[in-house]
């Protein structure tokens, strides 16, 4: 489907957990990522939906996190099933390049962004990655909620 010149395609249950920074509502993806290094919150997510962007798009995007795109974001946000629903936003042609993952929790503007920590949730999932979250006994307890009872620590 296009909007606008903008490509986008549903993605069915794809679950992921996401880095989000402690300080948010950042006005750049390099700012945000900055916090995130300063302090994350690791959180159980699913994909709602996917935007993908030109390479000047997605730049233009990344730099004006705070600007109201409610035909991107779709107000998309909120938990479901204990997973908070997100929109991922990524280049359009190229494999490269780190999406960003957004959180609107009803709003029209990208309200919370994060990066993919890189293990998606879902028959097996390691934890013991996530060791340095300050999550992590409650990622473990939503897991076993879940019935992802195959995971391993060390």
């Amino acid at each position: 489907m296009d909007r606008d010149g903008v490509r986008v395609k549903e993605i069915m249950m794809r679950r992921l957990l996401v880095d989000f920074p402690k300080l948010n509502k950042n006005s750049s993806a390099d700012e945000n990522d900055k916090q995130i290094k300063l302090g994350y919150n690791a959180e159980p997510c699913e994909i709602a939906k996917t935007v993908e962007l030109s390479s000047k798009d997605f730049w233009n995007v990344s730099n004006t996190l705070l600007d109201y795109r409610s035909e991107l974001w779709e107000r998309i946000g909120g938990t479901k099933d204990g997973f908070i629903q997100v929109v991922e936003v990524k280049f359009k042609r190229f494999q490269w390049g780190r999406p960003l993952y957004i959180n609107t929790e009803g709003h029209e503007y990208a309200r919370y962004v994060g990066r993919e920590r890189g293990d998606i949730i879902i028959d097996r999932v390691d934890v013991s990655k996530f060791a340095n979250s300050l999550n992590y006994d409650k990622i473990v307890d939503m897991l076993e909620v879940k019935g992802y009872n195959d995971y391993t620590t060390v």
